[in-house]
């Protein structure tokens, strides 16, 4: 967690913006983030690069902040914008209610922390890390597991390399994904649940699994609803698609549910699988 907010702003940055965020940050974190005001990119080198993130609109800030490995964020604005630095992964054009929970991801996605995506009443729900892979192996077990669903790959190392893969691009570029689902009470893994983008559909598609051993106790509704509500309100879905295999019944009651309408067919992967829908 980092604990200071190192700001190098220069004088395009309306003086009032820039007391706005100070004062939303200081109220959001209770006095456990200091804010410190940079004048010379050699003062980067004298803070932790761990507790640290800096927000800045200057380029020698940048190339500093690079050097020393500390996580930043690029305010964008007509100067800035024309910037050679390839670096840049996260960037903002205003520090109005710019949230705390978003420099926190910046923080997290910079030391490569997998983030805490929701909580329910039982469950949390994270981003997956390769340490989670004995477990998927545990749950993929049970062949009923993988009998609407894609399976696993049998060799360990593949699969290791495709989830590596996929938390660099899919987290990275998305910022969303499939999510491990563990239990509350005891951190047991439950499966994993969340959105992926399917060639040719412009929405996210739902999609979740649960551990054999822990099916029908509610916990798929549970979680989808979550899922669906950080889908409206962080991520400015405005519908989510389905795809159930037709012999899936408990995946097409779970949709009924929580919603989704039926409104067709889909081939997917030379499949033909219903296609249920979602306005949010």
């Amino acid at each position: 967690m980092f604990t200071q907010i190192l700001l190098a702003l220069s004088q395009k940055i309306p003086s009032l913006e820039v007391h706005s965020f100070i004062s939303g940050i200081t109220a959001a974190a209770h006095g456990r983030i200091c804010i410190r005001m940079l004048t010379e990119p050699a003062q980067l080198s004298s803070y932790d690069r761990e507790t640290s993130l800096l927000l800045t609109d200057q380029e020698p800030f940048l190339h500093a902040a690079h050097a020393e490995s500390i996580p930043f964020v690029m305010y964008l604005h007509e100067d800035s914008q024309s910037f050679h630095f390839p670096y840049a992964a996260y960037a903002v054009t205003s520090l109005i209610e710019l949230p705390m929970s978003y420099l926190q991801h910046v923080y997290e996605r910079f030391f490569q922390i997998p983030w805490q995506i929701v909580q329910t009443e039982r469950c949390l729900l994270r981003e997956m890390t390769p340490d989670d892979v004995d477990a998927l192996y545990e749950i993929y077990q049970d062949k009923s597991i993988s009998r609407y669903m894609e399976d696993l790959y049998e060799d360990r190392e593949l699969e290791l390399e495709y989830m590596q893969s996929y938390i660099e691009n899919m987290y990275g570029f998305y910022g969303f994904g499939m999510w491990m689902v563990e239990r509350l009470s005891d951190g047991k893994p439950l499966g994993r649940a969340g959105l992926n983008i399917r060639e040719g559909y412009a929405d996210p598609e739902l999609g979740y699994v649960i551990r054999t051993d822990e099916q029908r106790k509610g916990y798929g509704f549970e979680i989808c609803r979550a899922i669906i509500d950080y889908a409206r309100d962080e991520l400015d879905a405005k519908a989510l698609n389905a795809f159930i295999h037709p012999e899936n019944t408990a995946s097409i009651r779970l949709c009924t549910k929580l919603g989704f309408k039926h409104i067709g067919s889909a081939d997917i992967a030379g499949e033909l699988l219903d296609r249920c829908y979602l306005a949010l």
